[in-house]
């Protein structure tokens, strides 16, 4: 292998080649200065659209807290449950703490705790029993289990992030409080008494903890980021192909009937979405295995087809998306509705929307964020809405799928009239390069031509001469001239029929 082309001495082969300062290079490295400047500029542009929709998901989160709502359910009935409840309602409202309501109408735990994974985020529950246990601790010295006076009820699967952050620390810090309030009160209360050798002293200082059961347990420890990096690998190559696919089908774009492209399209895009969510889904379940744990949801067959076509779904309707505006835009511009796209869809699963400000609703509407919703109900339970995120997803890739019609429509006409190039370079741009003529110079070469025809048969007829003159000596004979090379006699018989 001829290695000496890496020299950085002169070769051979250097012979007929130009220094990078020669004077003819001008003009080429002048043009490519300009063109790298101007997306330099369009680079800016990219960067200021999607790292702000980003940072501006998460600024100040914490004072969005109160969109979130938990609940406090009394099953006890006694002076512990009326304690802890007005103690809890009692709880200051703050702009970075969660809502706290009271509910009522449930017999047992598991109850609440169904409510709760259907219905809200979280709940602190007094347990059944809780003051009649502390009374016999108190008065009889029987022995107590404090854990069994409360029970916290979070739902990690509804969000991960959102119930890390500010649902289960405010459930825990909540029972913190109440079991030192409560403990204060009753230290007081018993200091003027006078000491029982039956009082358990353990109850007595520490009355009332709490154990821990969530309502829809994710499972995992990268439960936060499973649909966000789902999400992730999807679009981005869901990319690739879109810009491959554009760059290489131009003469599909000449020669294919407009009907059979948007099939052909609807049905490469469907074969695509199949495909990376197949591989997503083997991923997810290679990755954990059949259980995620001993109390999440076990992973069965259901499981992998459910999280299979909730994927194909999102990457279906993401791939008409973004193809759509890369059959419009030219090369230089194809990273503006990529980016966007992504930072929405990566905030869209790690951002939850009741803790960004109001224009991050439009997170409720992203593939990525309705996709991710029944993924997660799949694998928890949690919060089902599954009927409404698939009516959403549904209504997208129809939305999109009407769009691509238009686009189809449009590159085809922009491509046989000689607009566009195959890169998607439009006419007029320095870069522009398009084997089919341009339908302006096609229209002006017919007109063209048509003149030149015109001005030909006028100078014809005008070089034409038509005798009235009877060179014959018989009076009867009378000569007819309708060309000079097509003359005859009315007496031949001869008209030319």
């Amino acid at each position: 292998m001829n290695l000496s082309i890496f020299s950085l001495r002169a070769q051979p082969e250097d012979a007929d080649r130009i220094s990078f300062k020669d004077s003819n290079l001008k003009p080429t490295v002048k043009r490519s200065m300009w063109a790298y400047l101007e997306l330099a500029l369009i680079s800016t542009g990219m960067i200021w659209t999607g790292l702000p929709l980003f940072f501006g998901s998460m600024y100040r989160r914490s004072v969005h807290a109160n969109n979130l709502e938990l609940y406090v359910v009394d099953l006890d009935g006694g002076y512990i449950g009326s304690n802890v409840t007005r103690m809890i309602m009692d709880i200051p409202i703050t702009q970075t703490t969660p809502l706290w309501h009271e509910q009522s109408g449930f017999d047992t735990v598991d109850e609440v705790k169904d409510w709760v994974r259907i219905n809200t985020w979280g709940a602190l529950v007094i347990n059944p029993g809780a003051s009649k246990r502390l009374d016999d601790a108190l008065n009889n010295g029987a022995d107590y289990d404090a854990t069994q006076a409360l029970t916290v009820i979070p739902s990690s699967g509804r969000h991960p992030v959102a119930e890390m952050l500010f649902v289960e620390s405010s459930l825990t810090s909540a029972a913190y409080s109440v079991n030192q309030q409560f403990a204060l009160a009753q230290v007081n209360s018993y200091s003027s008494l006078e000491p029982s050798s039956e009082l358990n002293y353990a109850a007595l200082f520490n009355p009332l903890l709490y154990t821990t059961t969530d309502a829809s347990p994710s499972g995992f420890s990268n439960a936060a980021v499973l649909t966000t990096f789902a999400t992730l690998t999807c679009v981005l190559c869901t990319i690739a192909f879109a810009i491959l696919w554009k760059l290489t089908t131009f003469s599909f774009f000449q020669r294919v009937r407009f009907r059979d492209l948007y099939i052909m399209w609807l049905v490469i895009f469907l074969g695509l979405a199949l495909f990376l969510s197949l591989n997503i889904s083997f991923a997810i379940l290679a990755y954990r295995g059949p259980n995620y744990n001993d109390l999440a949801l076990t992973y069965t067959g259901a499981t992998f087809f459910k999280i299979w076509f909730a994927i194909a779904a999102e990457a279906l309707a993401l791939g008409l998306w973004l193809f759509n505006w890369f059959l419009f835009l030219p090369p230089h511009f194809l990273a503006w509705p990529s980016i966007a796209t992504v930072i929405t869809d990566v905030v869209s699963c790690m951002g939850c929307p009741e803790l960004a400000p109001k224009f991050y609703s439009i997170m409720y509407a992203t593939p990525a964020y309705n996709a991710g919703h029944i993924v997660m109900y799949v694998i928890s339970g949690a919060y089902p809405e599954n009927g409404k995120c698939a009516g959403i997803l549904i209504a997208e890739i129809v939305a999109t799928g009407l769009a691509l019609s238009v686009s189809i429509w449009f590159r085809q006409f922009f491509i046989l009239r000689g607009i566009t190039d195959a890169h998607g370079f439009y006419r007029g741009y320095k870069y522009f390069h398009s084997t089919v003529p341009y339908y302006k110079d096609v229209a002006a070469n017919a007109n063209g031509q048509i003149a030149s025809r015109n001005i030909q048969n006028e100078s014809t007829l005008s070089a034409n001469h038509y005798s009235y003159q009877n060179p014959s000596s018989d009076p009867n004979d009378i000569e007819i001239s309708d060309c000079d090379s097509d003359n005859v006699s009315l007496r031949a018989g001869n008209l030319g029929v």
